[in-house]
């Protein structure tokens, strides 16, 4: 999964409603949703980053909670962020 950074680089917060991303991005079958992040909310064990595609606002929730999730590929290094 990307980092919340990643995440919310791809929000574009001129565009709505949802999926708030940048005109000609390269994705296909993104959700007007919530999608994890690799990141965990410091602080609150229970919880982690989530970007939300419908109105661009990232937030934590808990991680019992079911969202979907933007599978990626590289060397990104999660624990970094």
């Amino acid at each position: 999964m990307p980092s919340v950074h990643e995440l919310v680089s791809l929000v574009d917060l001129s565009v709505s409603p949802g999926p708030t991303l940048h005109p000609g991005h390269p994705f296909a079958n993104v959700q007007a949703a919530h999608y994890w992040s690799a990141s965990s909310f410091v602080g609150r064990g229970s919880s982690a980053w989530n970007v939300g595609f419908v109105m661009g606002i990232s937030h934590d929730i808990k991680v019992t909670d079911s969202h979907n999730v933007w599978c990626v590929r590289g060397g990104n290094n999660a624990a970094a962020y």
